[in-house]
């Protein structure tokens, strides 16, 4: 994701040139869009879209993974860059560790209450990657490593198994 200075150089780079481009970008959910007029700037330069990991509506759930970003502020983001006329993709995951079935059931829960602000939405399975946090501290989140299929040359995930079979997240189709 590109960083709120990079961005904000970016888009007087494109006014400036005089380019008409129409372009998108995957960033951070910031909440200091809404007052720091990014959106229009957005807008100016020809961003017509924007993708997001907002990852989980939970607070509990964003905080563990250090994801920086307050759930309450992100409706005022999403009506910001509506209102500049830009796309935005929501993108979040179920199933992180320690998740319970009514934390998940807000992840969706909050893109219905909010689905006149995105464009488009999805939801995935967690999945562990390499780096990241729950990888380098898989005893703080109560997982096992495994090792990857051999059959798998290409390691895009890592297998992980909660410690603590109680707390592993119940199938999809049990959330209302």
């Amino acid at each position: 994701a590109m960083s709120p200075i990079y961005l904000r150089k970016l888009c007087e780079a494109v006014v400036a040139s005089g380019l008409k481009l129409r372009w998108s970008a995957e960033l951070r959910l910031e909440r200091s869009f809404p007052a720091s007029g990014m959106s229009e700037r957005l807008r100016q330069a020809g961003c017509v879209a924007v993708s997001f990991g907002y990852e989980s509506a939970t607070q509990r759930i964003l905080d563990l993974i250090n994801k920086g970003v307050r759930i309450s502020d992100v409706p005022q983001v999403l009506m910001a860059l509506k209102s500049a006329g830009i796309g935005a993709q929501m993108m979040g995951f179920t199933g992180f560790p320690s998740e319970t079935t009514d934390e998940a059931a807000e992840t969706y829960k909050f893109l219905l209450e909010h689905e006149d602000l995105w464009t488009i939405a999805g939801i995935g399975e967690f999945v562990l990657t390499r780096g990241s946090i729950v990888a380098r501290q898989p005893e703080r989140f109560g997982v096992a490593l495994h090792e990857h299929p051999k059959c798998d040359d290409v390691e895009r995930w890592i297998p992980w198994s909660a410690k603590d079979p109680s707390t592993e997240m119940p199938l999809l189709s049990q959330i209302d």
